[in-house]
């Protein structure tokens, strides 16, 4: 009833994760769903997550700016060697 981002494959730049993907709320961002992703430079989510995981944003080097004003809980290394 609930979906947790597992997995990005775009392009980068700014992401705006969704409130509701096929009507479920999206809670969560999973461990490493953004791990790697150099091209990405910022991330809005919306209330309704809560959670990111460990290493979700882990060596994104360009990132430079993240909303997130629901989440409670971060996970370690959620943003490990993010240097931007």
């Amino acid at each position: 009833d609930e979906i947790t981002i597992l997995e990005y494959n775009g392009s980068g730049g700014d992401v705006v994760i969704p409130s509701t993907i096929d009507g479920y709320p999206v809670v969560a961002i999973g461990a490493s769903a953004f791990f790697d992703c150099d091209t990405l430079v910022g991330v809005v989510m919306p209330e309704s997550v809560t959670m990111v995981g460990g290493e979700a944003f882990c060596d994104c080097t360009s990132l430079e700016s993240v909303d997130m004003p629901g989440v409670t809980v971060i996970n370690s290394y959620a943003f490990g060697d993010c240097y931007s």
